[in-house]
């Protein structure tokens, strides 16, 4: 993967959930259910086993699940 295509991210080959990573996209603040204009976006769970394509799925699985609700 090259680090300017999140297009290149193997959908099958990092499980969904990305073993236990989590990231929350809050680039700007958040408003709906709470509102705090100082939150930020942030990785958690991370750890040695996790790559490049780990951190990339975790990403647009935290994108789709804000633009979803």
């Amino acid at each position: 993967m090259t680090d300017n295509s999140f297009t290149e991210v193997p959908p099958g080959e990092i499980a969904i959930g990305a073993e236990g990573l989590l990231f929350t996209p809050y680039l700007v603040g958040e408003r709906i259910p709470y509102f705090d204009s100082q939150i930020r976006e942030n990785f958690f769970g991370i750890d040695a086993r996790h790559t490049l394509d780990h951190f990339a799925r975790v990403v647009l699985e935290g994108f789709t699940m804000f633009a979803g609700s």
